[in-house]
């Protein structure tokens, strides 16, 4: 596009004087199209809008009008990625108060018409220099809220705008509901970051949800700036919608962004390895001090009112402690194919030509209970049995039965002090409790401390 009298210029320069330019960009962020009648003249017209970027620094959104079929057409051709010319636009002021479109960093917006202004796809072969615009927030890279916070303050924040940096946890089914008379393509995506994971992100629009079945879990990083959190009844927790105002930067040049990709290429999913994961890590069980009765645990883990993780110092007396029966106590794998193993050693011949190794991991679940209830399934993540027990799984294997025997009868029936994170129960799934910390205590300590109800 060299036509006479067009000269090329970059977003930072334009003002409202600004005529006869080219401007060269990467489209960021598209909106859906919508058409409309005209209440001047009653025909039918159609708008859309995109932000188009040209520089680290500036960006800056575009309204194009014409009629329906036009900016449906403009819509399908042009993606979330393309480079594009654009010429014969007319520069007018932002309106900062504007909550249909995205924030941008240009007080500029470009008015694309129809009948005078054009749009084709960048021919040069400078592509990537613009495309690599697409790996950089539109926010500061540290300008987000951690998942934990938005899952805690909850309702404070419902119906806010806010940024979050996440990693794809799972990408859902597309699914059609109907919605004011409208049939409408919706997509969950479960997105997690280093302090918390399972948070929900709706998708509403069709352009974003083909981008988003694209994404994979544990690799795909987000930078979602102003996606809309809101409290959600159904769910009872807070969950993520991006809309209209929204920017998504698929896996961003940022320290912080890396750091998350590595945490999430390894990272529990499931509740119970998240619980585990968190009890695992715990650095002082001895700053849990909130004394709850078995009773309480159940009744909190269970009201819906929160799905983030909570402690609880019990007092209670252990009431299965299944050392020597049927319970599968220690679990062995393949140090090589990390395969679950029946035997000491990997039967896979590729593991035995590598010399793989057998590793043993306490899988170790008890029941607490006090006068009020009883807690079951309660887990003994792997460090903290070797702290309780006095022994790695290798040595406890070893043992003969009635040494085992020996070994339940330290704990069970015996009164202690027994330290828990919980995750409360959600839709999906029932709660999980995590023992972090597990001692004996006297008659008299247990009589001072164990609650009424």
């Amino acid at each position: 596009m060299s036509a006479s009298g067009i000269r090329k210029i970059t977003i930072s320069n334009l003002s409202p004087n600004s005529q006869d330019f080219l401007i060269v960009g990467v489209i960021i962020a598209k909106r859906a199209p919508k058409s409309f009648y005209s209440r001047r003249d009653g025909n039918a017209r159609g708008v859309w809008g995109f932000t188009l970027r040209d520089s680290p620094a500036d960006y800056i959104n575009v309204t194009a009008w014409g009629s329906p079929d036009y900016i449906e057409f403009l819509s399908s051709t042009y993606k979330v990625g393309d480079v594009v010319d654009i010429t014969n636009t007319r520069v007018i002021t932002r309106n900062n108060d504007d909550q249909f479109q995205p924030t941008v960093t240009s007080c500029m917006e470009l008015v694309f018409n129809e009948d005078i202004s054009q749009i084709c796809l960048h021919d040069e072969d400078d592509w990537d220099g613009f495309t690599s615009l697409l790996h950089l927030p539109t926010k500061p890279p540290s300008n987000y809220l951690n998942l934990s916070d938005i899952k805690v303050h909850g309702k404070l924040l419902s119906g806010q705008h806010t940024n979050i940096l996440v990693a794809v946890q799972r990408v859902g089914e597309v699914r059609e509901i109907s919605k004011e008379g409208k049939e409408l393509k919706v997509l969950e995506v479960i997105v997690m970051d280093k302090t918390s994971a399972g948070f929900s992100v709706q998708i509403w629009d069709e352009d974003m949800i083909q981008r988003a079945i694209q994404w994979k879990p544990r690799y795909t990083v987000l930078f979602m700036s102003d996606i809309r959190v809101s409290w959600n009844t159904f769910k009872r927790c807070m969950c993520g919608t991006i809309g209209i105002k929204s920017i998504i930067t698929e896996n961003p040049s940022t320290r912080e962004a890396k750091s998350l990709a590595n945490y999430a290429s390894s990272a529990p999913l499931q509740s119970q390895d998240i619980i585990d994961n968190m009890a695992a890590n715990m650095p002082n069980p001895e700053t849990i001090v909130n004394v709850m009765s078995c009773f309480s645990v159940i009744k909190q883990a269970f009201s819906g009112e929160s799905s983030e993780c909570f402690t609880a110092l019990v007092y209670a007396v252990v009431h299965e402690f299944d050392l020597d029966g049927l319970q599968n106590v220690v679990n062995s794998k393949c140090n090589t194919c990390n395969e679950t193993v029946p035997f000491t050693t990997c039967e896979n011949s590729s593991c035995i030509m590598k010399g793989a190794k057998t590793l043993f991991n306490y899988n170790i679940r008890i029941s607490l209970m006090d006068h009020t209830a009883k807690l079951i399934n309660c887990r003994l993540p792997d460090n903290v049995a070797t702290s309780v027990l006095g022994m790695q799984a290798e040595s406890f294997v070893q043992l003969s039965e009635s040494q085992r025997i020996s070994l339940k009868w330290k704990y069970l029936l015996k009164k202690t002090a027994s330290r828990l994170v919980i995750l409360p129960a959600t839709k999906e799934g029932s709660p999980c409790f995590s023992v972090v910390d597990l001692t004996l205590v006297t008659f008299q300590e247990y009589a001072s401390k164990v609650l009424i109800y």
